[in-house]
């Protein structure tokens, strides 16, 4: 599917696809004909920049013909050492996108049932581990990893994969929506495991750069909020929790934890 010399934002767009693919209402996922049309026009739109960039990339016959050197140098599958190496590099990489694709698609449907299918769950995490064997700089497969590990329960795990996938250079792969995306899951995660004040600083610092680098969001907003309360900075978490509000107004618990704030501050007055 992809090629050399064509822009690396391949897999910030197979990313979002999958993504999608796992978003928790089940109405706002795509159906797995969507995802192929998705796929599919992704795919034509890498052909036409391939054609765009290599115009001259089919020799036709006639040339050939036309020049006795190249004939008799070459043999009709002769190739240089540098073509052959972008050959399997380019099947590599095709051969690594399968397995992430048909990750985020297995973890979509575990995801769906009710409890999630531990099953499909260990599927979707076995075709990370071959994505992330054949494309280790890929910070997606990483990521697929970290929420399949999510869903089973293991969040020293997932937070372990997100760790990688936020390093260098697999961030580099990553556009400024889908960085700030896995910095507000390494935060939720981080929160998870347990409120202790490296994790708490570790989140506030993440979620303040995710806000920097992405759109505003709710979510993320909200656990900046539970940050500061929790480190007893009830301004800051006043403000956080009004504008998570703001973004996403269908966020009870946060209007649950804003209301606790005020009627303390009441009670404090």
């Amino acid at each position: 599917m992809l090629y050399e010399g064509v822009p690396e934002d391949r897999m910030v767009k197979l990313l979002q696809i999958a993504l999608k693919c796992i978003y928790k209402s089940a109405d706002a996922r795509p159906t797995m004909s969507q995802v192929a049309e998705m796929i599919h026009s992704l795919k034509e739109e890498e052909d036409s920049q391939w054609r765009a960039l290599n115009p001259s990339s089919k020799v036709s016959s006639s040339s050939s013909a036309s020049s006795p050197s190249s004939s008799s140098n070459l043999s009709p599958n002769a190739s240089s050492p540098g073509t052959a190496a972008t050959r399997q590099q380019n099947s590599t990489t095709i051969q690594g996108r399968r397995h992430f694709i048909a990750g985020a698609q297995t973890l979509a449907r575990a995801r769906s049932q009710s409890p999630p299918s531990q099953t499909l769950i260990k599927s979707s995490i076995s075709s990370a581990d071959l994505a992330i064997a054949l494309e280790p700089r890929d910070a997606a497969p990483h990521i697929l990893k970290a929420l399949a590990l999510d869903l089973q329960g293991h969040k020293i795990p997932a937070l372990k994969s997100l760790d990688v996938a936020l390093s260098s250079p697999q961030s580099k792969t990553l556009g400024p929506k889908e960085k700030a995306d896995a910095l507000i899951k390494r935060a939720e995660l981080s929160l998870g495991v347990g409120k202790r004040r490296r994790r708490v600083d570790q989140a506030i610092e993440d979620l303040t750069e995710a806000m920097k680098i992405g759109e505003r969001s709710g979510k993320g907003l909200g656990l900046l909020g539970e940050c500061y309360e929790w480190k007893g900075m009830i301004e800051e978490a006043r403000r956080a929790y009004e504008e998570a509000i703001e973004v996403d107004g269908s966020m009870d618990l946060v209007r649950e934890r804003l209301k606790g704030l005020r009627e303390a501050a009441k009670v404090g007055s």
